[in-house]
């Protein structure tokens, strides 16, 4: 039971964070954050490939005029900043050209040589140059181009109705609907997506931010013995539960803050920047709920797992040097998320999602994606209360008996032999 030592406790901690210079920055500056790298995510892609300079070579004078046309009506619909220079040619006198002209390929001042031959009407076979391999960004911009061009010339040659044409040219239209327990929504991914990475990226983040100056703060009250004077008022049980719900609180308080902007996007009140205009974005009542409870549960078991290593040692550059294994419990299951983004309903994103620890940041990604069923949820709850629970239990225990201890940091044998005998 909370009593009213501990609730004072509390009061003072709820007040002293929110309060803080280092809580408002935080919570005002990574809405701002997030929105400047999308801004600047945007801003890059759109000039992304500028100035680009493509040599074009067919041995086909047809195919070279369709190229140009083709690529002209583009730049004309839609400016690419793309330099392009047209010649007929056959492969000996391209070998010619590349040989000729190898360090402007290298150096970039050339950055592709695109290469279509008479006998790309049959295999769809073309030959593209590049100092780099990969240049997806000059490749996808082509592609499309040469594979139009490519197809008129087929069926020009034909001689094909024009009703066969126009259906051949048609590329395959994907209506995605996903369907849910309520009825059928438009399955458009990509707001949905947009919104699990963010919840996945906004819990990883908040963790951290709460859960580490919790260890830094109860550590530093141990070697500035703060905490001996403390105790004399209170128990270390008192101590410990007043100082974690008063961080969770805290945190609890600044992830309701930072979901407000996210609502108002959702709900289509609050625009948000023309990068996002088209991106539709589905969020209820109960993901809202589930994801706050879900990060109270998170908070609250981190917190506890922070504030008994803080108590375990003496200095903070020991204390942080052993967290490689408790920081693994929210490192692993973040990237776990990332992978599930693409697939929620894998064996890995459905087990992972009821794992302890696993849960706290895998299943609110799973949540957004797809119709959880209600036993998994479930599951993940209860899995969740019994690791906090166990973890208040057994981090309770360290807190009691090392807060006070001095001289030496505690080995895992004593720690174990304490828990038995306590």
């Amino acid at each position: 039971m909370i009593n009213y030592r501990t609730k004072a406790i509390i009061k003072r901690e709820v007040i002293q964070q929110i309060f803080s210079k280092r809580f408002i920055f935080a919570t005002l500056s990574l809405p701002v954050f997030m929105l400047i790298v999308f801004g600047l995510q945007f801003l890059f892609m759109s000039f992304e490939g500028g100035g680009d300079s493509l040599r074009v070579f067919a041995e086909e004078q047809n195919t070279l005029e369709l190229l140009q046309s083709q690529l002209n009506d583009i730049e004309n619909e839609n400016p690419i900043d793309l330099d392009v220079i047209y010649q007929q040619s056959n492969r000996e006198a391209l070998g010619v050209f590349i040989a000729s002209n190898r360090d402007a390929i290298l150096d970039g001042d050339i950055n592709g040589v695109l290469f279509v031959p008479a006998t790309a009407l049959n295999d769809k076979q073309v030959i593209f140059y590049s100092n780099n391999a990969g240049n997806q960004n000059l490749l996808n911009r082509i592609r499309a181009v040469v594979n139009t061009v490519v197809l008129n010339s087929y069926v020009n040659d034909r001689n094909m109705d024009d009703d066969i044409i126009d259906f051949v040219r048609m590329n395959v239209s994907v209506q995605n609907i996903r369907l849910t327990e309520s009825g059928t929504i438009d399955g458009n991914a990509g707001g949905q997506q947009a919104i699990a990475v963010f919840f996945n990226i906004l819990l990883y983040i908040s963790l951290l931010m709460v859960a580490a100056p919790a260890m830094a703060a109860v550590n530093e009250e141990k070697v500035s013995r703060v905490v001996e004077i403390v105790l004399s008022s209170v128990s270390p049980a008192e101590l410990m539960a007043g100082k974690i719900v008063g961080s969770a609180i805290a945190g609890f308080t600044q992830m309701f803050i930072w979901l407000i902007p996210v609502v108002l996007v959702a709900s289509g009140s609050l625009p948000l920047l023309m990068v996002l205009s088209d991106i539709e974005i589905q969020l209820n009542f109960s993901m809202l709920v589930y994801f706050l409870l879900n990060y109270l549960m998170g908070v609250l078991t981190f917190l506890s797992i922070f504030s008994a290593f803080g108590a375990m040692f003496d200095n903070p550059q020991d204390a942080q040097s052993s967290m490689f294994p408790v920081m693994m419990l929210i490192v692993v299951p973040f990237f776990l998320a990332f992978s599930v983004v693409n697939n929620p309903t894998s064996m890995l994103g459905v087990v992972g999602s009821m794992l302890p620890f696993f849960s706290i940041l895998v299943m609110p990604v799973r949540m957004v994606l797809i119709d959880v069923p209600l036993w998994q949820f479930a599951v993940a709850v209860l899995v969740n209360l019994a690791t906090l629970y166990f973890v208040v239990l057994l981090c309770g225990k360290i807190y009691r008996f090392t807060i006070l201890m001095t001289g030496k940091n505690p080995s895992w044998k004593e720690i174990y032999k304490w828990m038995r005998y306590s």
